[in-house]
């Protein structure tokens, strides 16, 4: 009879945990823009000519000035930026917005401003030019956001995908919404308003510096070299050869003193140095001490699954809190992720393994079982081919007339007078084309990957690492 009551009293305890478990999932479930889109009702505006859209509607007015860029620009110009968001009926030019404010604006990249749809980097400000956080499609408010053009993607939908994808695998991926944009009453085409990988609660939730503190939580990005005063001399300039270099996202240069840039820089190479140490898998001093070591492995399996080699080498971020470990993330830009790159990534072959902070990582027995068995979980739910497939059917019709509206501004998208992939007959000629790209580059990988993951341990292997351990 006791045992009866102590197997009742397990169960019961076990629904309780589960419970709490369902709940707070709930509580933090991603929006999928496309799953939760209403149906909206059909206008009956007698204009013919009137811009009807079920998208999110932004319109951004510059007033007569340039957008600057960030290639040796780093200005901004203040534009009037609002968006019409109704959730229940089409949106126009002529509708009350629901975000209307002042906005420092300039391109995000060195590469869009030679192209058609410039993305941006879209600063919200009062009209005193303080940060002026506000919601913003229903994503949570903050004063910075980026309005990514998808052009040299043209499925539209890799980091649509990607992002959401990443929400799912990992703790955070930056929030995203299709919508439509006018840029001075022109037509723009189909963008993705995307939150930008900055600190904040419902983003990279790291604590605030706390002023006059000797230390803080961080930010840091990975990409190309900047101003030489803007770089970090932490370890991994020295211990591993790279062209790419740190430079701190936050704190924000307003509060960055010399002393907390120094003890950023201390603080990372503390971190690098344990992992690329004879000591790395000491139990007392190795990379689980100070690595969130999850983090590392699904950020490997989302990046080398779509073959994102420019991860770990441009547009890579990590974080720390004060009280945390070492995280890296969030991703970031998989616009030449599955095959859109120059370089041809035919769905075969592994990359990341030999990249920043991976090659020591990889010489360890015990993270590359994490990773293969990882890499099992999630290729029998979000990266499964029947999940991908569908997500991509389903976005598609989801976007339905839009994509046509988007290919008839720039005109050129499919003519081949700019081929951007090589040999040139990798570029779609429609837009049904790159859909059937991006399928069959999914289902070659996941083949692929299914039938090698496992010859990931030769490189963990003792015959190759002799010099490396004790």
């Amino acid at each position: 009879m006791k045992r009866k009551l102590i197997c009742i009293a397990t169960i019961i305890l076990m629904l309780v945990v589960i419970g709490v478990v369902i709940a707070g999932d709930s509580e933090n479930q991603r929006i999928h823009q496309h799953q939760a889109a209403a149906v909206k009702i059909s206008c009956d505006h007698t204009d013919p000519f009137a811009f009807c859209t079920p998208f999110p509607l932004v319109t951004i007015h510059t007033n007569g000035q340039s957008i600057p860029s960030d290639e040796g620009d780093d200005s901004s110009m203040t534009a009037d930026f609002q968006v019409m968001d109704n959730p229940t009926a089409n949106n126009h030019l002529y509708d009350q917005a629901v975000v209307s404010s002042f906005a420092n604006i300039h391109s995000t990249d060195n590469a869009s401003p030679l192209l058609n749809k410039k993305s941006l980097l879209i600063k919200l400000v009062t009209e005193n030019r303080t940060e002026n956080k506000l919601a913003v499609m229903g994503m949570p408010a903050h004063n910075e956001w980026v309005l990514y053009g998808p052009y040299l993607d043209k499925t539209l939908l890799r980091n649509y995908l990607s992002m959401n994808l990443a929400a799912e695998i990992m703790n955070y991926g930056a929030d995203v919404r299709f919508c439509e944009v006018f840029l001075d009453d022109h037509y723009q085409g189909v963008y993705l308003m995307m939150e930008s990988i900055s600190q904040g609660e419902n983003r990279v939730n790291i604590s605030k510096y706390s002023s006059g503190s000797t230390y803080t939580s961080y930010l840091v990005r990975l990409d190309r070299n900047a101003a030489e005063t803007e770089n970090l001399n932490n370890f991994t300039r020295y211990a591993y050869d790279t062209d790419s270099v740190f430079n701190v996202v936050y704190p924000e240069s307003a509060i960055l003193t010399p002393e907390l840039r120094t003890y950023i820089e201390q603080d990372l190479s503390k971190i690098e140095k344990a992992l690329y140490s004879y000591d790395y898998t000491n139990e007392q001093y190795g990379y689980q001490n100070t690595l969130e070591v999850m983090s590392f492995v699904d950020y490997f399996i989302l990046n080398e699954f779509t073959q994102n080699y420019n991860a770990v080498n441009l547009a890579t971020y990590l974080y720390k809190d004060v009280r945390g470990k070492l995280t890296i993330g969030p991703v970031w830009d998989f616009s030449s992720a599955f095959d859109n790159d120059r370089i041809e990534f035919d769905g075969t072959g592994f990359s990341m393994q030999l990249g920043t902070w991976y090659f020591m990582l990889f010489k360890d027995p015990a993270f590359v079982d994490l990773v293969i068995e990882r890499y099992h979980q999630l290729r029998k739910t979000v990266l499964s081919d029947v999940y991908l497939q569908d997500y991509i059917n389903d976005t598609v019709a989801y976007l339905g007339p839009a994509v046509d509206r988007n290919f008839q501004v720039g005109g050129n998208a499919f003519s081949g007078d700019e081929d951007y992939l090589q040999p040139t007959e990798r570029n779609p000629a429609n837009y049904q084309e790159a859909i059937q790209q991006l399928k069959t580059f999914i289902t070659v990988r996941g083949d692929w990957l299914d039938q090698n993951i496992e010859n990931l341990r030769q490189y963990c292997h003792e015959s190759a690492n002799k010099k490396f351990n004790h």
